[in-house]
């Protein structure tokens, strides 16, 4: 959730990101990336997963099956490539199934390379990323990575809420900053106070 009260929702199903405004749960949002359809023109996406929103209500969305970040500025009607999209890969301008993704104050973009067992940064406007952890195949060794998949913003003791949602059963536990796998209250289709789910088809993930 952003600071002005909007939730966002990854739909990799319909291939967009879904904004709503905390409160109001009857409404169908609004489409803030994607929505054209599954391709790979700069107004589409193909499968996102992970997204990150910034403080200026910009969109990073992981393109998963693009193999490429997208950023998606408030209002736009098309998003820009700042990681990857030069199709799935190991060199340092690829990626291969992008997953978590963070950005720091400084702007610097961080990405899971899932099927490159590496976390990379990228430096908006540059065409190459660089390894900042693994990238030394798949292993359990100490410079090495397992199809790593989540990143997480801040240390565990300053996040204030992660929101992970069950895409099979429509069910969002909301965990508390101090778990990691424990579910400590759920919001499914059947509560009070929902989302319109009839406007999500197999959620992935939220950002809060």
């Amino acid at each position: 959730m952003d600071k002005h009260g909007f939730l966002y929702v990854s739909d990799y199903t319909k291939n967009e990101v879904r904004r709503w405004k905390m409160g109001e749960y009857n409404n169908e949002g609004i489409v803030v990336a994607g929505g054209n359809g599954k391709a790979n023109e700069l107004n589409q996406l193909n499968h996102p997963t992970f997204i990150f929103v910034d403080e200026e209500q910009s969109v990073y969305v992981s393109d998963r099956d693009n193999h490429r970040v997208m950023k998606w500025r408030k209002d736009a009607k098309e998003g820009t490539i700042v990681a990857g999209g030069n199709g799935f890969g190991e060199n340092l301008n690829q990626l291969c199934s992008p997953k978590g993704i963070i950005v720091d104050y400084l702007g610097d973009i961080y990405v899971v390379d899932c099927w490159n067992h590496r976390v990379m940064r990228w430096y908006e406007g540059k065409e190459e990323g660089e390894v900042v952890v693994g990238g030394n195949g798949e292993g359990n060794k100490p410079n090495q990575l397992d199809c790593p998949y989540v990143l997480s913003p801040k240390p565990p003791s300053s996040i204030s809420s992660k929101l992970q949602a069950d895409f099979d059963s429509l069910t969002i536990p909301s965990l508390t900053k101090t778990e990691n796998t424990t579910c400590s209250s759920c919001l499914s289709s059947t509560n009070q106070g929902r989302l319109n789910h009839q406007q999500l088809k197999r959620i992935q993930l939220l950002h809060v």
